[in-house]
């Protein structure tokens, strides 16, 4: 519950994209099966599903290009691995241990 409150819902974003994506390219493959068992179906339904199969797969694709580039261009420069991995971690996960005195 603790990273929700400190890097907020936003951070989700391409992963809920994702999911929908994949969601939306197993719906359309799934209209194409529909449509190629049952002979009496007409061919814009097997379009349908092909085209709705398309554009989740071009989603998809667009999402990982934009991601990458995100990655590759972000504002850290070249030790943005480092502070991507303090992202994952609560505020106070990222300070040493105090010894005692």
């Amino acid at each position: 519950m603790v990273a929700f409150a400190y890097h907020g819902l936003s951070s989700f974003g391409p992963h809920l994209a994702v999911f929908a994506g994949l969601i939306t390219l197993g719906f359309g493959y799934w209209i194409c099966l529909q449509a190629r068992q049952d002979p009496k179906c007409p061919k814009w339904g097997k379009f349908l599903g092909i085209l709705i199969s398309v554009v989740a797969a071009l989603g998809l694709l667009c999402i990982g290009y934009l991601t990458i580039k995100k990655c590759c261009r972000s504002q850290y420069g070249k030790d943005w691995h480092k502070t991507h991995m303090q992202m994952m971690m609560t505020p106070d996960a990222g300070e040493p241990a105090k010894e005692g005195k």
